[in-house]
C-alpha cells in the first residue's frame, strides 16, 4: 500500500450506478514487449460489429474484414516517439486551468517570459492530496459539461468547500446550492458521498491507487486513473471521449467504441502509451490533444505533434490498408481506406430521449419586500434528487396521455397539495384564479420534459401545516442562488415574459386543437381551504 493510503475500515459493495456515466471496464490485457496488438481481446467480434453496421445503415456489408491485426498496433519505437512528441507539445501548448498544476517545462517558459500562470495555485499546492481533491472535483464537473462552464463553478466550489473535510461536513442542500445551474445533479450527490466516505475510511486523505479509488462513490476507471496519475504520479491509464477519438484515428479503429471488448482494446492501448516517468502530464496531454487539435469536426492535422503515426491521416493521403495474413479484423467495418480523418471513430446513432409531461404550478405571494414563490423539495433519490422545484406532477415517462384542460389540472393540483404538503385543514383568505402561463421545455440526457406551467397567487398570511414533502417560500431574487432546478428558472423567466404581455393569447403546443383560457372560471384550489 502506498504511503498515505490507509486501508478502508469497511468494504462497500459497489453499485452499478456509482461511476455516474463512466465506462465500467476494469479488466486489463497484456501486451508483448515488442508490439502491442490486444489480439486476444478483439477476436470473434467481426460478425458482431458487422451486424451493428448493417442495422444502422440498412445496407449489406461483408461480414468480416481481412487484414493483419498488427495494423492497429503500436511498435515499441512508436510508443517511445509518441510519448516524447506529445509531452514536448504539451509543455509548450497546455491550457491553463484553475485545477491544473503547470508542468515544470511550461512553468519555466512562463518564468522566462516574466508571466504569472493563470491557474489556481491555492488548489494545487505542493500536497498531492490537495491536487487529488482538485482533480476529483474538476473531473466530475467536466462530465457532460464544457470547460468554459466548469471554470467558474470550480472556483465557486473550492471557495465553499476547500477540502474533503469541508465538503463532508456540508449538508446536501448546501452542496446543491453551490452546484445549482451546472446540471446533472447526481454528480454533486455522489461527490458529497465520496467525501464522506474518504473521511470515514481514509481519515480525509484521498487514496492513491486506482483499486482503492474505484471503491468510492462516483469514481469509475477514468476518474480513478486521472486522480492516481495526475496527483500521485502513478502510471495509470485513462480513457475518455477525447482519448477514444485520438486512439481511434492513430490506429484507424473504425469499430463502435462502446462494446466491452473494444473498450478493453482502448484501455490496453492507453496503458501501453502512458509515459511511466510523467504519467499525469502524458494523460493530460492525450486529453488536451483530443480537446483542441484532434477534434470531432475540423481536426487540425497540420498542427498535430503525432500526425506521423496517424493511420487515419495516412489513409487520407492514399495509404492502402494491408491485406496481411487473412485474419479477420474486429476493429474495422469496411476494407476501404477513408477519405476523411473524421470517419474515426464510427458515429453511432443516439437513442431519442423519452417524452415526459409535467404539470407545474407557480404559487406566488407578496412577501414583506418582494414576490415569493412556493418551492417543494424533491425526494432524496432519483432525478434531481434533493433539489427544490415548483409544485409539480410528473406523468409517466413515455406516456401518450394528452394534456388535460386547465380546470382538471387545478383539481389534480388540489389533490397534490393535500397529499404532499398537508394543506387540508388550512384557513385562508382569497386565492386568485388559476391561469395558464405557457410551456417550458427542458432536456435531460435521456428525457425531454415538457412543463405545462400554470400560476396562482396566495395570501401572504396563510398559516400552513407540514406534509409528506418539505416546502418553503423563497424570494424571487434568491431563486438564482438557491438549490433549484433549471426548469424553475425557466419557469420564472416565462412568468416575467407573460407579465410583460398578458394580453397575448396562449395555446398548448401539444394540443393546438383546443383554445386555452387564460383564466379559470372555477376556483378549484379553494376546495382544500377551510375557514
Amino acid at each position: 500500500m502506498e504511503q498515505g493510503a490507509r486501508g478502508p475500515t469497511k468494504k462497500r459493495k459497489r453499485s452499478s450506478q456509482d461511476a455516474d456515466q463512466e465506462f465500467e471496464i476494469k479488466e486489463k490485457v497484456s501486451s508483448d514487449e515488442d508490439s502491442f496488438s490486444a489480439s486476444s481481446d478483439i477476436e470473434d467480434l467481426g460478425s458482431h460489429l458487422s451486424a451493428q453496421s448493417n442495422a444502422r445503415s440498412g445496407k449489406a456489408v461483408p461480414n468480416t474484414v481481412f487484414h493483419d491485426r498488427s495494423y492497429h498496433s503500436f511498435s515499441s519505437r512508436e510508443v517511445i516517439q509518441i510519448r516524447a512528441q506529445l509531452l514536448e507539445w504539451y509543455d509548450a501548448n497546455q491550457r491553463e486551468m484553475p485545477w491544473r498544476r503547470p508542468s515544470p517545462a511550461y512553468f519555466a517558459r512562463l518564468e522566462l517570459a516574466a508571466k504569472k500562470p493563470n491557474y489556481g495555485e491555492i488548489y494545487c499546492d505542493d500536497s498531492p492530496y490537495d491536487r487529488a481533491y482538485a482533480v476529483l472535483v474538476s473531473e466530475l464537473m467536466l462530465q457532460q459539461t464544457q470547460v468554459a462552464t466548469v471554470r467558474e463553478y470550480f472556483r465557486k466550489w473550492m471557495t465553499a468547500f476547500p477540502s474533503v473535510q469541508a465538503l463532508a461536513n456540508a449538508s446536501l442542500e448546501e452542496v446543491n446550492q453551490v452546484w445549482a445551474g451546472l446540471g446533472y445533479y447526481r454528480r454533486a450527490k455522489l461527490l458529497h458521498q465520496c467525501a464522506k466516505e474518504i473521511v470515514t475510511q481514509y481519515e480525509g486523505r484521498i487514496p492513491t491507487t486506482v483499486k482503492q479509488l474505484l471503491d468510492l462513490p462516483g469514481i469509475g476507471p477514468y476518474t480513478a486513473g486521472a486522480i492516481s496519475s495526475i496527483a500521485f504520479n502513478n502510471p495509470a491509464a485513462i480513457v475518455d471521449g477525447n482519448v477514444i477519438r485520438v486512439i481511434s484515428r492513430l490506429r484507424a479503429v473504425e469499430a463502435d467504441p462502446k462494446p466491452n471488448n473494444i473498450q478493453k482494446y482502448l484501455w490496453s492501448v492507453s496503458e501501453e502509451l502512458v509515459d511511466p516517468s510523467r504519467p499525469g502530464d502524458f494523460n493530460q496531454a492525450l486529453m488536451e490533444l483530443g480537446a483542441v487539435t484532434c477534434t470531432p469536426k475540423n481536426p487540425k492535422c497540420s498542427a498535430c505533434p503525432v500526425s506521423d503515426h496517424c493511420k487515419a491521416l495516412a489513409q487520407v493521403r492514399g495509404e492502402k490498408v494491408p491485406e496481411g495474413d487473412g485474419s479477420s479484423c474486429a476493429l474495422c467495418t469496411s476494407a476501404s481506406p477513408t477519405d476523411a480523418v473524421t470517419k474515426y471513430p464510427i458515429k453511432t446513432e443516439k437513442k431519442p430521449p423519452k417524452i415526459q409531461i409535467t404539470y407545474t404550478t407557480a404559487v406566488k405571494r407578496m412577501g414583506s419586500q418582494e414576490t415569493e414563490f412556493l418551492v417543494v423539495q424533491r425526494p432524496d433519490a432519483g432525478l434531481l434528487a434533493g433539489l427544490w422545484e415548483f409544485p409539480s406532477i410528473d406523468l409517466p415517462v413515455g406516456s401518450d396521455q394528452k394534456i388535460v384542460p386547465l380546470q382538471e389540472r387545478g383539481a389534480l393540483f388540489d389533490e397534490y397539495l393535500r397529499r404532499e404538503l398537508g394543506w387540508e385543514q388550512v384557513a385562508t383568505q382569497a386565492i386568485s384564479d388559476r391561469s395558464f402561463i405557457g410551456e417550458v421545455s427542458h432536456l435531460f440526457s435521456h428525457i425531454k420534459q415538457t412543463i405545462v406551467l400554470d400560476a396562482i397567487s396566495a395570501s401572504c398570511d396563510i398559516p400552513m401545516s407540514r406534509g409528506a414533502r418539505a416546502w418553503k417560500w423563497v424570494p424571487e431574487s434568491e431563486l438564482q442562488s438557491a438549490a433549484v432546478s433549471k426548469s424553475v428558472l425557466k419557469a420564472v423567466a416565462l412568468l416575467r415574459k407573460q407579465a410583460q404581455s398578458p394580453s397575448v393569447p396562449k395555446k398548448l403546443k401539444h394540443d393546438t386543437s383546443k383554445k386555452l383560457e387564460t383564466k379559470s372560471t372555477q376556483r378549484t384550489i379553494l376546495s382544500m381551504f377551510k375557514k
